[in-house]
């Protein structure tokens, strides 16, 4: 099911999935024969993503020449040193995979010291039998390519179920083989030769920049908002999301070139000036017009009609996936069918999970929280409630409850412009905090809400701006607290517009 903005697609996505996918292919089957061609990608990812992050803002072109020069000090470490290169890499893997699957259970319970010594592990490994490594270094991008080549979301245990297996494989014919592939020996290439590899990533590379440049779609904007919002970039740039290709053009492409002033020399003119200017229009996306306000506040009722049908459902017996069928069609009855976030209907113990959102579950006993939000126009809304399954909460659920609801009144009596989300988000703690349970409130207060139901959020307020206040506390059974609190997670969302003196809640069933 397609969740939030539909991205377009178009022939230059559909041929870099294709090649993705054939990449991916190569390097499962072959990628631990060819360990400098698997590290080397490791490493020109390892470059290219801090190069653009620290530089593209400044310039393309500067982003890329510092990649290339990372990139050759990674590749000749690899080559001088490579125990301590495999070890650096065998970082990775281990944590990833414990990320993933934090991701995929919907918990934001990370512990860290887990990851901690699967990163640990990995470099143990790395440095022992760098060799070995061959195998992970495939396996790693081309998981992600294959993910990135599904036109679905590819659900997490298929995925790291086909990697493990692979690199299980990978790491036998490595071990059968091992008198013919023992790790290079260092110093055994001239530095000559090193640099002939380093040239051919290079131009590899610097080929790839150039397809992009002159095939990717130019985006014009067809009416004077979104040229008026055009205008804001001062230098062509490569918009990589469709919520901010939709926002400065209204088409939602996952891929174009951005150019404020087309000319004929516009391709030619991003190689040579290009920039990204992602913060400048995130921020431009923070103050919402007149028609978004329209649009959101639409969004906004139509799932708080949907929210009233969940209290008659939250009874012993009745499934997760009876509730979302639920919303779903009251979305589809309502003219806004499509929900901007896969809906969370999580019971019991699955509501100490903020992201679960499997909704497989019989409810049974504990609360049942129901996080949902739909899109009206390509804009989102987002809306949260609590419910004591079977009726009257017992007294562990109405003191967590009563902390939440207090957490959220805490935060609204700051709610202007000026105001800082930090502010607000103190000031939701310290009511937390004050009952008892700080610890286990696990992500921040609020984001924005717009093309995305997670907008860029703002440091401070202004006016027209939309956010969510959503504070919550999960429990998980275990904890170093009373056992009748356990298993007990609670969270209450709203959306609001942030006005010129104070705000307005969004999510009502009905205006006003």
């Amino acid at each position: 099911m397609a969740i939030g903005l539909q991205a377009e697609s178009s022939w230059i996505l559909i041929a870099i999935r294709a090649a993705a996918c054939v990449l991916a292919v190569f390097l499962l089957v072959f990628g631990h024969r060819r360990p400098r061609f698997s590290g080397g990608l490791i490493w020109l990812a390892a470059a290219l993503g801090p190069a653009l992050a620290l530089l593209g803002g400044m310039s393309y072109l500067l982003a890329l020449l510092a990649a290339l020069a990372l990139l050759f000090a990674l590749l000749g470490l690899q080559e001088r040193l490579p125990r301590l290169a495999m070890a650096v890499a065998g970082l990775l893997p281990f944590p990833l995979l414990w990320f993933g699957f934090i991701l995929h259970t919907g918990s934001f319970h990370f512990r860290p010291q887990v990851a901690l010594l699967g990163a640990l592990a990995g470099a143990a490994c790395g440095a022992a039998w760098p060799w070995s490594m061959a195998a992970p270094l495939a396996v790693m991008p081309a998981a992600a390519l294959l993910a990135l080549a599904a036109s679905f979301a590819v659900p997490f245990p298929w995925l790291a179920a086909f990697a493990l297996l692979a690199c299980t494989l990978q790491v036998i014919d490595l071990v059968r083989r091992r008198r013919g592939l023992t790790a290079p020996a260092v110093g055994k290439r001239p530095l000559s030769a090193l640099a002939r590899e380093w040239r051919r990533w290079a131009a590899a590379t610097a080929a790839t920049w150039l397809l992009l440049a002159l095939l990717a779609p130019v985006a014009s904007a067809g009416d004077p908002l979104h040229r008026r919002r055009m205008a804001a970039l001062d230098a062509p740039m490569l918009g990589l999301s469709p919520a901010r290709n939709y926002y400065l053009t209204g088409r939602a492409r996952p891929l174009a070139l951005l150019i404020p002033r087309p000319s004929p020399f516009s391709r030619p003119l991003f190689l040579a000036a290009g920039r990204t200017q992602a913060r400048a229009v995130d921020e431009l996306r923070m103050i919402k017009d007149p028609g978004e306000i329209s649009r959101i506040r639409r969004a906004c009722r139509v799932v708080a009609q949907a929210m009233d049908e969940v209290p008659a459902l939250a009874r012993a017996g009745v499934s997760e996936r009876e509730i979302e069928a639920r919303i779903l069609k009251a979305f589809r009855d309502r003219g806004a069918p499509r929900p901007s976030f896969a809906p969370i209907v999580a019971s019991g113990a699955n509501a100490v999970r903020p992201h679960y959102d499997r909704n497989d579950a019989v409810l049974a006993k504990g609360f049942l929280v129901v996080d949902i939000g739909c899109m009206a126009d390509c804009y989102a809304s987002d809306m949260t409630r609590t419910f004591a399954i079977g009726g009257a909460p017992t007294p562990a659920q109405g003191r967590v409850l009563d902390a939440v609801l207090a957490a959220k009144a805490a935060a609204e009596r700051l709610l202007r412009p000026g105001v800082t989300v930090r502010r607000l988000n103190q000031a939701a703690r310290q009511e937390i905090d004050r009952a008892g349970f700080g610890k286990y409130w696990l992500h921040g207060i609020s984001h924005g809400v717009g093309i995305d139901v997670h907008d860029p959020t703002p440091a401070m307020l202004r006016p027209n701006m939309v956010i969510t206040i959503e504070p919550g506390v999960y429990i998980p059974a275990g904890a170093k607290i009373d056992r009748a609190y356990w298993d007990l997670g609670a969270r209450v969302e709203d959306t609001y517009l942030v006005t010129a003196d104070g705000f307005e809640v969004l999510t009502r069933a009905t205006d006003g």
